[in-house]
């Protein structure tokens, strides 16, 4: 039944993501060692990056709350901020720029912004001068080539502060305004460590300003769009491709061993929207795409047998799936749910180290509410408490005696809604179900079209189980899970003390104050069984040497594509020795 409702849609807007982990072995040091010369432009860069990687569809257009619409907004669309990529492997190598959504603050430089003061009741940007929306959209008539400005950022900002999908992300800021023609300023009720994410270059609704122009003629329609960055965008073919060609008056520049250049390189990029990954590998193979990332590890002996040119990367996906049982607006589970035994009844009945081996060859057993990149807030299964351990710890035995001694001898039934994702997804539950049928739990699977999918998740009107998925690589994101505006709170929970203490937290400067908050937090999410969560895997990405100036970044901002594609150059000389 599952495979026969497949939609090939597996963006995970949580996303994916990442880790510090840099894969061993003679590519990735030949990788690292590259010394790029002069710069070659021109040429069309064809790559699955992070734009709709594994999918054959656009979800929307409006950067302010949907996820493919922020990715592939990116290489027309500046932040404020965006990862410091001179700090990473082709730099200082601070920082591999390997985690998704989120950089360090330290590791964060500039974009839209030249620079900025934080207090605890302000923030004031100050906006790089001579910065210019080119107008040029699709449809004519949008808007006209005119600078950037500090309106332009309250305008987006404004919408952003009431909106139901962003307005509980920046629910700190009180307002903002425009203090002269370049400085703009957001008045805090409160302050929080995120505000680098939120409001300079990740999700928060205001990160992606969208000028009014685009959004009065109508932000949905791809072709009324344009930016400020290094390219625009061209052609929307759906199902097959997005293209962005060369804005020929960028305004900023790259220095390559001691010389400046104007960016960007390429005249063109072109991402394929491909949803079979076998389809994505030959083209891979043949050339056809200079840049594929994540990679499922199904594929890494065959590319080291077919294509050993090829250069990578290897990381382990710092995104997670997990499953919410209903709350109701409360703090107790709807039954059968409501026994704690229970639901860790149907936790330690899931194999998870085989479901790792199965699905993905390699990967991350437990990976919710934090990764294993989280650093001192992460705790590896072995290391939980007992009372935790027992949730993860496989013994479908003692899974039968926990539900003996709730009340369910024989088990029970009950119906688990899911999302139409890919074939990895469909098989992951499809093995959940079965472990749950060991047990004598009989679960339906109730299969949901995306774009429903992303609708109850913010209704939260289902019965008893909503599965879903999200980054897990900040600490930060917990409160999706116990907030209740939380568009990733498929639990429908709601405890005011977590949340409070997740504001204490978050109010916290120092790292080293805030992180015992967060750990103790994540220790108590996983203690009550809010959520099941499940196993995560990890990926590659692969690029030709014809690429150059490009090191194997991940990512270095929110979905930070446009950062890196201004930057890399095709060298077809290489291409052409290589035999392609």
């Amino acid at each position: 039944m599952f495979r026969q409702n497949k939609i090939f849609f597996a963006i995970l807007f949580f996303a994916l993501s990442v880790s510090f982990v840099f894969a061993t072995g003679p590519q990735e040091e030949k990788a690292a060692k590259t010394e790029e010369g002069a710069p070659i432009y021109g040429g069309t860069l064809t790559w699955s990056y992070w734009v709709l990687y594994a999918s054959s569809d656009m979800t929307g257009w409006d950067p302010m709350f949907d996820w493919s619409a922020m990715v592939a907004t990116e290489p027309y669309i500046e932040t404020l901020m965006t990862g410091d990529i001179s700090r990473g492997p082709r730099g200082t190598g601070e920082y591999p720029f390997l985690k998704l959504e989120v950089t360090p603050e330290e590791y964060v430089t500039g974009e839209l912004a030249k620079s900025w003061e934080v207090t605890a009741k302000r923030i004031v940007f100050h906006l790089k001068p001579g910065v210019y929306l080119t107008g040029k959209s699709v449809n004519p008539g949008v808007g006209k080539r005119r600078e950037f400005t500090a309106e332009d950022i309250k305008y987006n900002a404004d919408l952003a502060l009431v909106n139901k999908y962003t307005g509980w992300v920046v629910d700190w800021v009180d307002n903002v305004e425009v203090v002269d023609k370049y400085t703009v300023a957001f008045n805090l009720k409160r302050f929080t460590c995120t505000w680098s994410l939120h409001l300079g270059y990740g999700y928060g609704g205001m990160e992606h300003p969208v000028c009014r122009e685009v959004r009065e003629a109508g932000v949905t329609d791809w072709k009324n769009h344009y930016g400020t960055g290094p390219f625009l965008l061209t052609d929307y073919t759906e199902g097959s491709s997005i293209t962005y060609e060369k804005n020929p008056d960028y305004w900023d520049t790259a220095k390559i061993n001691g010389k400046e250049y104007k960016l960007p390189f390429v005249d063109k990029i072109v991402c394929p929207l491909i949803a079979d990954w076998s389809t994505k590998i030959a083209a891979l193979r043949t050339g056809k795409l200079d840049l594929t990332n994540r990679v499922p590890l199904t594929y890494v002996a065959t590319l080291k047998s077919t294509s050993p040119e090829l250069l990578s990367r290897s990381y382990p996906a710092g995104n997670t799936y997990f499953t919410g049982y209903q709350h109701q607006n409360g703090t107790v589970p709807v039954a059968p749910f409501t026994d704690i035994r229970v639901r860790k009844a149907l936790s330690c009945a899931i194999d998870r180290e085989t479901m790792v081996k199965q699905l993905y060859i390699d990967g991350e057993v437990l990976s919710w509410p934090v990764n294993t990149t989280v650093d001192g807030i992460f705790v590896p299964i072995d290391k939980l408490p007992a009372d935790i351990k027992e949730f993860f710890v496989y013994d479908p035995a003692h899974a039968k005696e926990l539900l003996k001694a709730a009340g369910f001898p024989d088990g029970f039934s009950t119906e688990l809604w899911v999302r139409a994702g890919t074939a990895v997804e469909e098989d992951m539950y499809s093995m959940v179900v079965g472990y749950w049928d060991a047990i004598g739990v009989k679960c339906a699977l109730k299969v949901l079209e995306p774009g429903t999918h992303a609708a109850i998740s913010g209704t939260k009107d289902f019965p008893q189980m909503f599965a879903g998925g999200s980054a897990s690589c900040d600490p930060l994101y917990m409160e999706n899970w116990f907030n209740p505006p939380g568009n990733y709170n498929l639990a429908n929970f709601n405890d005011p003390a977590m949340t409070a203490k997740f504001r204490q937290g978050q109010a916290l400067v120092n790292p080293a104050e805030r992180t015992p908050i967060f750990k103790e937090l994540s220790l108590d999410l996983l203690r009550r069984g809010i959520y099941l969560t499940l196993p995560s895997a990890k990926y590659n990405i692969y690029w030709w040497p014809w690429l150059k100036n490009y090191y194997g970044e991940v990512d270095c901002s929110y979905f930070g594509s446009g950062t890196i594609g201004a930057r890399v150059w095709l060298d077809p000389d290489v291409k052409k020795k290589m035999g392609f």
